[in-house]
């Protein structure tokens, strides 16, 4: 999850939360001396909605909301950049792709918030989105949107890089 917070900590973001649920105090410990703000989502087991609402509570009503995922460990400061990069106000996020699908980082602007405001359960942005003006970035030379879960997954995506 340090990568994330490396990636996130970007001279145009002003300040980065990380958003814990289950494993909070092992975050927590994890995350002790990284200038982050560790944001509690004490309803994370009412689903996925729960924790990015926490995020949004967390950023505040009139703020764009950089969203970076913890197991995403291939997004990198340059990714962050490129999606940075394509921020306007004319749009209502920005999204990275990778392989032509879009994944995260996504960049979401503070007019989207009231939609996103009202999900509930096991939903994310996805549907907010789809309905959205969205600028989709590729990515593919600047990061990856390989998920690593489990200390295998870890593994060999090591291996991988050898």
């Amino acid at each position: 999850m340090l990568h994330a917070v490396r990636a996130a900590q970007h001279p145009a973001v002003s300040r980065v939360g990380v958003v814990v649920g289950a494993h909070a105090g092992e975050v927590r410990e994890a995350l002790e001396g990284a200038q982050v703000t560790v944001v509690a989502a004490t309803d994370w087991a009412d689903g996925l909605a729960a924790s990015l609402k926490a995020g949004l509570r967390y950023a505040g009503p009139d703020a764009s909301v950089l969203v970076l995922l913890a197991d995403m460990p291939e997004v990198t400061r340059a990714t962050v950049d490129r999606i940075l990069a394509h921020r306007h106000e004319d749009v209502d996020a920005v999204r990275a792709t990778f392989g032509g699908r879009a994944a995260h980082p996504v960049l979401l602007h503070p007019r989207l918030l009231p939609a996103l405001e009202a999900l509930t359960g096991d939903r994310g942005a996805a549907g907010v989105l789809a309905e959205a003006d969205v600028v989709l970035v590729a990515c593919d030379d600047v990061g990856s949107d390989r998920d690593v879960d489990t200390p295998t997954d870890l593994r060999a995506m090591s291996q991988r890089r050898r």
